[in-house]
């Protein structure tokens, strides 16, 4: 059952991403959206940030206790 509820909350999260335009491919992408004038500061920190903890809860390669995703933007 708790697969089930990770499974979940990775397909939400995801849907939540598609919403906010879709997840960051590449580093020109990142800086493309950092750069936009129109976002507020806060909109693009807590984009960054939800990016970088949906990298963390579906990558296989890096561990959860990484200091790549554990640092707070």
């Amino acid at each position: 059952m708790a697969i089930v509820s990770v499974d979940s909350e990775r397909i939400r999260d995801k849907e939540q991403m598609n919403v906010l335009g879709g997840h960051f491919t590449s580093s020109e992408r990142v800086d493309s959206y950092t750069q936009k004038p129109n976002i507020v500061e806060n909109t693009k920190i807590d984009q960054l940030y939800f990016e970088v903890c949906y990298a963390r809860d579906t990558s296989l390669a890096v561990p959860e206790t990484s200091d790549i995703v554990n640092a707070r933007l």
